[in-house]
Order: structure tokens, then sequence, then C-alpha cells
């Protein structure tokens, strides 16, 4: 998997669907985004062919330190689904 057109793919979408987006710095490539109404967030991230996506809504969504932890936490664990294994 292309991750960085992947993670571009969820960026256009979710720019069209009206998130405000900004960048989470993990993996290959990664967008962070945020409802209009802070109801909800993505954060979208990736590595080693791996893509991984949250969506938090409520309270989990207004607290972005805590999700980009859980963000950090699910790429981390993420290498055993990678096509070449762990790095």
């Amino acid at each position: 998997m292309d991750v960085p057109a992947a993670v571009a793919a969820w960026r256009t979408a979710l720019r069209g669907c009206g998130f405000a987006l900004g960048d989470e710095r993990l993996g290959d490539a990664s967008v962070a985004a945020v409802a209009k109404d802070g109801s909800d967030a993505v954060t979208v991230t990736g590595t080693e062919g791996v893509l991984v996506v949250l969506h938090a809504h409520g309270a989990l969504a207004r607290a972005r330190d805590d999700l980009s932890a859980w963000a950090d936490l699910a790429l981390g664990t993420s290498c055993v689904a990678a096509p070449d294994g762990c790095h």
C-alpha cells in the first residue's frame, strides 16, 4: 500500500466533509481532522504498508493529546500487519 497516497485521499475526503485539518506527524504520512463542532475527530497515519484510521467521538474527540497518544500506540503495534513484518 502506498501510505502517503492513501493519507492524501483521506485528507481530501475529510476536507470535503468539512473537517478542519492538521498534521499529526506520525508514520510515513498522517492527517488529523476535527469536525466543525468538535464532536468527531479522525486521525489517519501509516507506515510500512499499513494504514491506521482512528475515529473518536465525544469526549475523546475533544481530548486531542489523548487521541494523539492512541494514534501513536496503534501505529506502534501495527507492524505485525505489515507485508514484510516488523522493522
